[in-house]
């Protein structure tokens, strides 16, 4: 994981709408009208994206509650394409 983004805070963009759906995730973009459905890791890690904890703190913290999460780099790019389709922002 880049030294950068694992530093960086993230938090849920306002335009996002998110809702349960079984045990998956519905996340929707309002501006952009683009969703996803978001399960497993994907799931959990968007759970944390609160703008508290950094992307690496985020990765410790799936990696203790499940050793068989995917790795860092996963995260990473996961993150990467919630901010690049506007779901996630930087938190101040």
């Amino acid at each position: 994981m880049s030294a950068t983004l694992a530093a960086s805070h993230y938090k849920k963009a306002a335009q996002v709408f998110w809702v349960l759906v079984g045990d998956d995730l519905l996340i929707r973009n309002y501006e952009t009208n683009v969703a996803l459905q978001l399960s497993g890791f994907q799931r959990r890690a968007w759970e944390l994206l609160d703008g508290a904890h950094t992307i690496a703190e985020i990765g410790e913290k799936l990696k203790v509650a499940d050793p068989g999460s995917p790795p860092p780099s996963e995260l990473e790019s996961f993150v990467t394409s919630l901010e690049l389709n506007g779901f996630l922002v930087h938190a101040e």
